[in-house]
C-alpha cells in the first residue's frame, strides 16, 4: 500500500496522478455523510478521513473496520486529509473523528510500504 496524507487542498491528489499514472476512473472518493463501502475494485482510495467519519456515524469502530480492511488495501494508494492541526473542535463528533482519522491514519502508516506527505503540492517520501 501507498499512503499519501497531508492538509486539506494541498495537491494530494494531483501528485498521485502525476506520479502513478492515475486515470479519473482509476479513483473511489469516500464521502463524508451516507458513505457506503468502499470500491475495493478502484486502485485510488480518496478521502480515507471522509470514510472514518462515515464509519463514526454508523457507530462503528473505524480503526478495528480498517484493521480487518488492511488485507484489501495492500495494492491500492490510499489518500487522506491530515486533520490534526488546528484547535480542537468544540463539537464532540468532530473530536471523535479527529481522534479515530489519527489512529486509522497510524495504521495505514505503519502497515503501508510507502508513506508520502504532501505539501503545497510537494511529496515528501517519509518511509
Amino acid at each position: 500500500m501507498i499512503f499519501v496524507f497531508g492538509g486539506a487542498y494541498q495537491g494530494k491528489l494531483n501528485w498521485c496522478r502525476k506520479n502513478y499514472k492515475i486515470r479519473e476512473e482509476d479513483i473511489f472518493f469516500c464521502q463524508k455523510e451516507k458513505q457506503a463501502e468502499l470500491d475495493l475494485g478502484k486502485k485510488v482510495i480518496s478521502g480515507i478521513h471522509f470514510y472514518i467519519y462515515s464509519l463514526l456515524l454508523k457507530g462503528k469502530d473505524p480503526e478495528k473496520e480498517m484493521e480487518e480492511l488492511l488485507p484489501c488495501l495492500k495494492d491500492k494508494i490510499v489518500i487522506g486529509d491530515d486533520i490534526s492541526s488546528g484547535i480542537v473542535p468544540m463539537d464532540q463528533m468532530d473530536r471523535a473523528w479527529r481522534d479515530h482519522t489519527g489512529k486509522v491514519m497510524q495504521l495505514l502508516a505503519k502497515e503501508a510500504d510507502s508513506v508520502i506527505r504532501v505539501f503545497c503540492g510537494i511529496g515528501e517520501v517519509i518511509k
